[in-house]
């Protein structure tokens, strides 16, 4: 079996099934630290969907692993655990920022049905807004790298449903496909800010 280090590699070089190997890998190893007090802050587990935020971690990885620069097995998972530690602060206050903004302090649901979107006209504008400039981001796609991308993070489909409606693409060159298209994604938004 090879180093995770040396799927990394491989992975950035291209080699789209040294990819789906690697995030095979990493999946199990990246819940447990997850469901861990070592990178998630001590109580907050039962705060997080512990399925979002290893998808989170997962994405994040995905789109920064061609800045990774260790060259052992320990450095990756100390770079891994750093990502974990980041983003789930970062789901904790999304989270909260959400919170406040739809209770205010004293619009809780009562027994436990969920209350009308309270949201000002401006929040429901900026929301509105996000998810315009994001489908805007996704049409500026090629189109095998969109319709991947929609296919699996919207539809939730699994890598060889998306293969299959691609044209019996390998789950390594979906994966791969993907990857490239969540990168290109992040660079229309970023340039657009």
């Amino acid at each position: 079996m090879q180093s995770l280090v040396v799927l990394v590699t491989r992975t950035q070089s291209g080699d789209g099934q040294a990819e789906v190997e690697l995030f095979d890998r990493l999946r199990p190893y990246i819940r447990a630290l997850v469901n861990s007090d070592d990178c998630v802050p001590s109580g907050s587990q039962r705060q997080l969907d512990g399925s979002d935020l290893t998808q989170s971690v997962l994405l994040r990885i995905a789109m920064s692993l061609a800045d990774f620069r260790g060259t052992t097995d320990p450095e990756l998972r100390a770079w891994i655990r750093s990502i974990v530690r980041h983003q789930s602060i970062n789901l904790l206050r999304r989270a909260k920022r959400v919170a406040t903004l739809e209770f205010n302090g004293a619009h809780a649901p009562q027994n436990g049905h969920p209350l009308a979107d309270d949201s000002t006209p401006s929040e429901k504008l900026i929301r509105s807004e996000r998810v315009h400039r994001l489908a805007e981001a996704l049409e500026r796609l090629p189109d095998e790298q969109r319709d991947a991308i929609r296919w699996r993070h919207l539809e939730n489909l699994s890598l060889e449903e998306v293969g299959r409606r691609l044209g019996n693409r390998s789950r390594g060159a979906v994966a791969q496909l993907i990857r490239r298209g969540i990168v290109r994604l992040n660079e229309i938004l970023n340039r657009d800010d």
